[in-house]
């Protein structure tokens, strides 16, 4: 079986090592969830607009995900 490993970027004021999908007290664009994109620049810009309104430094965590082990385990929202 293929396995369909991907490079993710999370873009936002501090590192995170370990992800966790919590509850959230605010409306999120796809529901509760933990945002990636496939694009470096995306993670980037949002990490420094993010660090800009609160005078921080932007961070962008990188992870190489395994899409076929992801699918299998959690609801998945590709676009």
């Amino acid at each position: 079986m293929k396995q369909d490993i991907i490079r993710v970027y999370h873009g936002s004021i501090f590192a995170v090592n370990n992800p966790e999908i919590r509850p959230v007290t605010r409306p999120l664009d796809f529901g509760v969830g933990f945002y990636v994109t496939t694009l470096q620049d995306q993670a980037e810009h949002w990490a420094q607009k993010k660090a800009e309104k609160i005078n921080k430094t932007p961070i962008v965590s990188v992870y190489d995900l395994n899409l076929s082990e992801l699918k299998r385990d959690l609801n998945v929202k590709e676009l």
